[in-house]
């Protein structure tokens, strides 16, 4: 099945959280209008991964998710999500892929996503990022630095300088075309060896 249409169904995260054993959940493009920004208690306990891209839910990513601590995939592109990323998504010490590409996420990212240790994929293309490149790398430089493979950040408002990136060790890919960057590409992205 490549298409469900649940944009009549209400309660579908009460429903869902009632099965602690479910561990890949992906609803990508089911027509869903609704998530709630909060939720008393969460029971996904097993839930590793979660898609749900290309929906139409409310303007801000519920924090409830950041209380999934079994999940290891996280992709909510294309869902039209404003304000920022939320400082909670650092608490995630499972996640290795985080995609929220597609949407209207404004501001950078928080300092807290540094801590995701086992975090390979990253994704925030297609957004309203709208700081210094290299606060983006500063707010990476933990441990998330010596993980993280792939960084999308394409299509966004970003500016400035690329900094050092020595510290990003183990980059494989790295997209940051149709931004606002100026100066010269520093010789640290050459000793990249994975890039």
């Amino acid at each position: 099945m490549s298409h469900m249409n649940l944009s009549r169904v209400v309660n579908w995260v009460d429903t869902i959280n009632k099965l602690p054993s479910l561990s890949y959940l992906g609803l990508d493009r089911c027509e869903l209008h609704w998530i709630p920004p909060s939720l008393p208690f969460v029971d996904f306990t097993s839930l590793e991964v979660l898609k749900l891209g290309f929906n139409y839910f409310n303007p801000f990513i519920p924090l409830w998710l950041a209380n999934i601590s079994s999940l290891s995939d996280l992709h909510m592109t294309g869902n039209q999500f404003q304000g920022s990323i939320p400082d909670a998504f650092g608490n995630m010490t499972s996640l290795t892929a985080l995609y929220l590409d597609f949407n209207k996420l404004e501001g950078g990212i928080p300092k807290t996503l540094g801590n995701l240790c086992n975090l390979k994929k990253l994704g925030l293309s297609s957004n309203k990022l709208g700081v210094e490149i290299s606060a983006i790398f500063e707010n990476l430089s933990g441990c998330t630095a010596d993980s993280l493979q792939y960084l999308y950040l394409r299509k966004n408002q970003l500016h400035g300088h690329l900094p050092d990136l020595r510290k990003m060790s183990s980059l494989v890919h790295l997209f940051l075309s149709e931004n606002r960057l100026t100066g010269s590409i520093p010789e640290s992205l050459g000793q990249l060896s994975q890039l």
